[in-house]
């Protein structure tokens, strides 16, 4: 950044930057290459759109958690972001009845024998 004249604090932002579009090549890749393997494969709008409402829903909660306990300390905070995060997401998959939800309450929540 300071041979660019940026302010240095926003390397942290290029590298998460460049991570992403790394992350986003690979995953096409991975994609491209399985479907030449495979044949195409779809995920229906209806699961597709459930799965991205539910991550949205999840870090609006997640960001709200955030912003509420502020002055907690860092590993309490992250705790309860990443809690918040994963319960809202899986209730929301789970009540949509997304098999992979359904099968890990079944899992988690079975009586024992």
């Amino acid at each position: 950044p300071r041979l660019l004249g940026i302010d240095p604090k926003w390397g942290v932002a290029g590298i998460t930057v460049a991570a992403g579009l790394a992350g986003w090549l690979e995953f096409e890749l991975l994609r491209r290459a399985l479907t030449l393997r495979l044949g195409r494969v779809d995920m229906p709008d209806r699961t597709l759109a459930i799965l991205w409402g539910g991550a949205a829903t999840a870090a609006a909660l997640a960001w709200g958690v955030r912003l509420l306990n502020a002055e907690a300390p860092m590993l309490v905070r992250t705790g309860l972001v990443l809690g918040i995060y994963g319960m809202t997401y899986w209730l929301v998959t789970w009540k949509a009845g997304i098999p992979e939800a359904v099968e890990l309450r079944k899992r988690v929540f079975r009586r024992p024998r």
